[in-house]
């Protein structure tokens, strides 16, 4: 079953740590499946599912086993009517277990999500919300959230009211393509906006330096229009970006959701310690080349953080002036110290744990960069076009890229198939 919207209510209190969330989730059952599941952060208690308005009860539950990027699941099992639209309704609630953040201790599972009174921090990566396949189907949504006056809330949509009642702050957000609710809040951000002639920029912020937010502002401009420039704009209008500095000590550099990219704060001030001139645009560039390579799921993830990583490293080159070599042959040092039985990288689990980052970000990037030397730069980005422009409707795979990449650059079909089909650091 593919979540087709999301109607959510959502009340957080940052001082009991609790989420209430009720609302209704519409489905379609293409495949006319007589039972389905969703996944649940494991503390969470459901306290009504109905199915097409009728009370429907869960046939069974099981905890998932943990991983290090969604450590407390439950699935929950329940019978589908022979229906091709599925209507969900349900209220649960609870508390979200904690776990260090990333980059805290050496813990192998770690939860950057948080509800506290320092921060309000929910995506995909605690299932605070009903997760019914693996993550990046596209769905709209529709929250109303209902949060203490004092904080300032921000999620990838658009707000489209506001008010303030009983000492609460109402808000209600809608955005028409997602893959995530991301939902951060702090009662100390500050808001900083800035606009060029393509783009909206919005900052939030809590002890960054002003300085710092011009820059990344001045870096989001020059790389998008780059980005553009060879690759078309994502959207028919104006894109607004959201860079939320989340105010915790530790956690994973940054995650990218749309034209929201949420960082570390504490990550990015402990870099500015030790190198107060240092320049972020190789990572800003990866979350901004989501932006386009943004359509695989599951173990073919790898595509899209190969695609953006790579692409970081050709803004490098172009906007910085940095010698793409240089950065080619770290990747490929990094590279020749993986497992010799490690994943190949067409069937790589999605994950980051052990040689995962190096198969998924830095071999493709290798692979990439082989046809890319090959081929030149102005053939290289119109296959790149023409690529996404094939992707944009359609989940794609490794197949489906191994079809079209070596039917278009025949001449490394082999080497492309190598790249993607032998174990650890071959063909290197």
């Amino acid at each position: 079953m593919i979540p087709k919207k999301y109607e959510l209510e959502i009340k957080i209190n940052p001082k009991k740590r609790k989420i209430k969330v009720e609302g209704n989730i519409f489905l379609a059952n293409h495949k006319k499946m007589q039972r389905g599941y969703f996944d649940l952060h494991k503390s969470f208690k459901v306290r009504s599912f109905n199915l097409n308005d009728e009370e429907t009860k869960i046939i069974k539950k099981e905890d998932l086993n943990t991983i290090a990027i969604r450590p407390a699941v439950k699935r929950y099992f329940f019978e589908i009517p022979d229906k091709r639209k599925i209507k969900i309704n349900i209220n649960y609630s609870g508390q979200l277990l904690y776990f260090p953040e990333f980059g805290e201790t050496n813990s192998e599972l770690f939860l950057d999500d948080r509800i506290d009174e320092q921060r309000i921090e929910l995506a995909s990566y605690s299932v605070w919300y009903p997760q019914f396949c693996d993550f990046g189907e596209l769905f709209s949504y529709d929250i109303v959230l209902y949060i203490p006056r004092e904080y300032k809330m921000v999620t990838q949509g658009d707000q489209i009211t506001e008010k303030i009642f009983n000492n609460k702050s109402i808000t209600r957000w809608k955005c028409e393509e997602a893959t995530d609710i991301a939902v951060i809040g702090c009662s100390d951000f500050n808001y900083k906006k800035e606009e060029s002639d393509n783009i909206s920029y919005e900052a939030y912020f809590t002890d960054l330096p002003e300085e710092f937010i011009k820059k990344d502002y001045e870096q989001t401009v020059k790389t998008y229009n780059y980005f553009e420039g060879k690759m078309g704009s994502p959207s028919k209008n104006k894109i607004t970006f959201k860079r939320v500095f989340s105010p915790k000590k530790n956690g994973q550099g940054a995650f990218q959701r749309g034209g929201m990219t949420v960082f570390s704060q504490g990550y990015i001030l402990d870099l500015l310690n030790k190198y107060p001139e240092i320049n972020l645009l190789k990572g800003n560039a990866h979350e901004l080349a989501h932006m386009w390579w943004n359509f695989s799921k599951g173990k073919h993830d790898w595509i899209n953080e190969s695609f953006a990583e790579f692409f970081c490293l050709l803004a490098l080159k172009n906007i910085r002036g940095s010698n793409i070599d240089d950065n080619i042959k770290r990747y490929q040092e990094a590279v020749k110290k993986v497992g010799k039985d490690t994943h190949c990288l067409y069937e790589h689990p999605l994950s980051n744990s052990g040689d995962g980052m190096t198969i998924r970000y830095l071999k493709g990037s290798l692979m990439l960069y082989e046809i890319y030397d090959y081929v030149k730069e102005e053939k290289f980005f119109e296959l790149c076009k023409g690529f996404y422009k094939f992707s944009k409707s359609m989940e794609i795979t490794s197949h489906i890229f191994e079809q079209f990449w070596t039917s278009r650059v025949k001449d490394k079909k082999e080497n492309i198939e190598n790249w993607l089909h032998l174990k650890g650091s071959k063909p290197l």
